[in-house]
């Protein structure tokens, strides 16, 4: 019950028209234009006065929230569609000029200059996690006192594969549920949290199947277009919305893949087939473009669209909720996501591998030395890109052209022998 909301989406509308969105690609699938109609309704959504909004982390689980009727705002989203719209400069100015370090990670920054200018829908809480991202309980801890709301923090134990840590964040999430009824002013119905985590699962059981065909060669789906569902991934499982989505992109993947199949039957495909880890320039598809469309190559998978998590328990919501924030490969000793790196490369028959190291983010660049090294023990190219997703006031995109030109180059030479 947020009356101020009114302002704040007419400061956003008046920041928005100020925009300009110069996109390349060109969505192929039906189901990408129904997931960007999901996100449009829920950003929407999140701007009336009588919604019960939470800003949340980018691996806290949406289920909890939709099993109240309330809206899970990804914030960090924010920073990638003003970027989209060549607008996030704008917002970076801002909270530099408040004192935010250009060392903090520009999903972040972007954020805070956009709460800074009254842009962002209040809250009514927020939600996030420790790990990990750093940055994350640091800033939502400054909105919460902006906002004088509640803000909670998941504490995530480095030991996830314990019965223990288990239980010691499924407790946490209980807890936390039953503070969010006394804000909110209703209790948590089982029943909808049951039916929440249940969609939840067909959901994934779709997303699944699409991660399964895309295993096919060629690659039924251009990395470009598959990489911004990570958007919809970040806040939207638990709607029956997502199901739809992700059904529709398993259906309309399953027809490309029989089309490829007869068109392709006696054909060799000899496009170099890349791996792409983190996220992309959210401010142009020049790079994305360049490679696919330019070197003639296939982004044949992106780690940040791993379904990571088994099948739910309805009856078990806390626990299964629990299990699958651990199962995320970040969390945890290295070896926990290296191990999902070298499963990406044999089940999508990776080439190489290209790493674009956005800047703040720790938690990717700290690692990308360790991964690079056990990635060359077996042969497999890697090639660090640092860039930054949201920033674009030092891209420099000829240099990156070059680079990742050269990378092809010497995958093509290779496997020439």
């Amino acid at each position: 019950m947020q009356p101020e909301r009114q302002i704040q989406q007419e400061n956003l509308r008046n920041l928005m028209h100020a925009g300009k969105r110069i996109h390349s690609s060109v969505h192929a699938f039906k189901a990408s234009h129904k997931k960007a109609r999901l996100l449009g309704n829920l950003l929407l959504k999140a701007y009336r006065k009588e919604s019960i909004v939470g800003f949340r982390s980018i691996i806290l689980p949406s289920e909890i929230f939709y099993a109240l009727d309330a809206i899970p705002l990804c914030v960090e989203s924010f920073s990638a569609m003003l970027a989209d719209a060549h607008l996030s400069s704008q917002m970076l100015n801002v909270s530099e000029e408040h004192h935010y370090s250009k060392d903090i990670c520009s999903f972040l920054r972007c954020t805070a200059g956009m709460a800074i200018e009254n842009i962002l829908p209040t809250p009514d809480f927020l939600i996030c996690t420790s790990y990990y991202c750093d940055g994350c309980p640091k800033l939502f801890k400054t909105l919460a006192k902006k906002y004088k709301k509640n803000c909670f923090i998941l504490d995530i134990p480095y030991n996830y594969n314990t019965q223990e840590a288990v239980d010691y964040l499924a407790k946490q999430i209980e807890d936390m549920v039953k503070e969010l009824e006394k804000i909110i002013g209703r209790k948590m119905n089982p029943d909808k949290l049951a039916e929440t985590i249940k969609l939840s699962n067909e959901a994934r059981e779709y997303f699944l199947k699409v991660n399964e065909l895309r295993k096919n060669i060629p690659s039924p789906m251009l990395g470009g277009e598959a990489i911004d569902y990570a958007v919809m991934l970040a806040f939207t499982w638990g709607s029956k919305e997502m199901v739809d989505v992700c059904k529709l992109l398993y259906e309309e993947l399953y027809e490309r893949v029989k089309q490829n199949n007869n068109t392709n039957s006696k054909q060799v495909n000899k496009k170099i087939r890349l791996l792409w880890r983190h996220l992309r320039p959210y401010y142009n598809d020049e790079l994305i473009d360049f490679i696919e469309n330019k070197c003639g190559v296939e982004i044949a998978f992106e780690e940040i669209n791993y379904i990571h998590w088994d099948k739910m328990d309805p009856f078990d919501p806390y626990r299964s909720l629990a299990r699958k924030l651990l199962a995320n490969p970040p969390v945890g000793h290295f070896e926990h996501w290296l191990e999902a790196t070298h499963n990406f490369i044999k089940w999508y028959k990776i080439d190489g591998v290209i790493s674009f190291n956005h800047w703040g983010c720790r938690q990717l660049s700290s690692g990308t030395g360790i991964l690079k090294g056990s990635l060359e023990k077996e042969g497999i190219p890697f090639l660090e890109i640092d860039g930054d997703c949201i920033d674009s006031r030092d891209y420099s995109s000829q240099q990156l052209k070059t680079r990742v030109y050269a990378f092809v180059e010497m995958i093509a030479s290779m496997k020439l022998g």
